[in-house]
C-alpha cells in the first residue's frame, strides 16, 4: 500500500447512515443533544472528527451540530 493515501473522516470521508441520522437527531433536538443510546455514541466519534457536531465542554455525552453539519444535511436534501 506505499504511496495510498488512507482516506479518514477528517479528509471528507462519508459518515455513514448511522452518521447521518445522528445529525439529524441533533439537528431537529434544536439545541443541546444528550447521546442516549449505544448507536448515538458509537457514531458520534466519527461524526465530531469530520467537524460536523461538537462536544459540550462540560458534558462529554451531550453534542451540538456544527454550521458544517447543518451545510452537510443541507446538501443531501438539496442532492436527492
Amino acid at each position: 500500500m506505499e504511496g495510498r493515501k488512507i482516506i479518514t473522516v477528517t479528509d471528507g470521508a462519508p459518515i455513514g447512515p448511522r452518521g447521518r441520522t445522528l445529525l439529524r437527531k441533533v439537528r431537529d433536538r434544536g439545541g443541546p443533544y444528550t447521546l442516549a443510546s449505544n448507536g448515538d455514541r458509537d457514531s458520534a466519534g466519527r461524526v465530531i472528527a469530520g467537524g460536523y457536531l461538537r462536544r459540550d465542554t462540560r458534558d462529554d455525552q451531550v453534542v451540538y451540530i456544527t454550521g458544517k453539519g447543518l451545510a452537510y444535511l443541507d446538501h443531501l436534501a438539496r442532492s436527492v
